[in-house]
């Protein structure tokens, strides 16, 4: 995964910007492509008759699957760069309980630790990447989608209020707080959070004598 990783990227770039192939259709290349072909390749490691041949397909399925890094892993900032992370949490998060449930399925299954009871294994587990790769093949999208396009805020969501609106508002509430003939005149509006009032000096400290 090391090596195959970095080319994986490279190779999706090159496809993009030299416009080969869509965005959709890089991500499902190159992530198809990565967990298809380690798919196959953990059959051949579940039905292998020596140590060698199961060890070296074992490590080129691992390393095959880095290409998917190019598919589903940068996916999120494709279709919503937004919420990329939020979406990378969500998708990350969910794909991890199988990384907790499969040590007790596979406890279960190779309670003998029988030939037969590994290829089951590694059966079922090809199969799972085979059905992800249908399912990605069919629905995945390389496009931003709608819902992740920010608002537009008018002037009435944000609240604005024109100068002509708040010296309207500010004459209206000083005609209806007019003072009687006579009183003494009122302080000025306090347009602050908090109304600043004057208080009155406090006395000296008492001088005590020694």
């Amino acid at each position: 995964m090391t090596i195959i990783v970095p080319i994986g990227g490279q190779i999706a770039d090159f496809l993009r910007t030299r416009r080969i192939m869509s965005t959709t259709n890089v991500r499902k290349l190159m992530n198809c492509g990565g967990f298809g072909m380690e798919a196959t390749l953990l059959l051949v490691v579940g039905y292998s008759h020596s140590k060698g041949v199961a060890i070296s397909f074992l490590v080129l399925a691992v390393g095959f699957s880095g290409f998917a890094i190019s598919g589903f892993n940068v996916n999120h900032l494709d279709i919503a760069p937004r919420y990329a992370s939020i979406l990378m949490g969500i998708s990350n998060g969910v794909g991890t309980l199988s990384g907790m449930v499969c040590p007790i399925i596979v406890g279960a299954m190779t309670k003998h630790k029988t030939r037969e009871e590994w290829q089951y294994v590694f059966l079922i587990a090809s199969l799972v990447h085979y059905g992800g790769v249908i399912f990605y093949g069919i629905f995945a999208s390389g496009e931003k989608q709608p819902w992740a396009e920010p608002e537009e805020m008018s002037e009435e969501k944000c609240g604005f209020v024109g100068h002509d609106q708040l010296a309207g508002s500010d004459e209206s509430e000083m005609e209806d707080e007019a003072e009687p003939p006579g009183a003494p005149p009122a302080p000025p509006p306090s347009y602050g959070a908090i109304h600043s009032t004057v208080l009155p000096p406090r006395p000296p400290p008492p001088v005590r004598g020694y």
